[in-house]
């Protein structure tokens, strides 16, 4: 995690949390935000290889999702695998 003091929105007048004590350890809030920061890189990190897993098994199946709006009548999306296919898994 890094801080940008230069930041214009980088608190300047003592209000909200503080990230660090007295003495310059992180406080207990600091610490659950780098806790969460750290469970959210693990579970991104095994969703990631999870997804990588089911590609090079093939279990993905195309999709083809069509939007509609008031403008257009009608434009499909083209590429998406947002599905596995549930027959392959089981």
């Amino acid at each position: 995690m890094c801080l940008d003091e230069s930041y214009a929105g980088c608190n300047q007048e003592d209000r909200g949390e503080r990230l660090f004590d007295g003495d310059g350890e992180q406080t207990q809030y600091l610490q659950k935000v780098v806790d969460f920061l750290q469970d959210y890189q693990s579970h991104y990190q095994r969703t990631q290889a999870f997804c990588r897993k089911l590609a090079e098994l093939d279990l993905f199946e195309d999709m083809g999702p069509n939007l509609r709006c008031l403008v257009v009548k009608s434009a499909p999306l083209q590429a998406l695998k947002w599905s596995t296919n549930k027959a392959e898994i089981y």
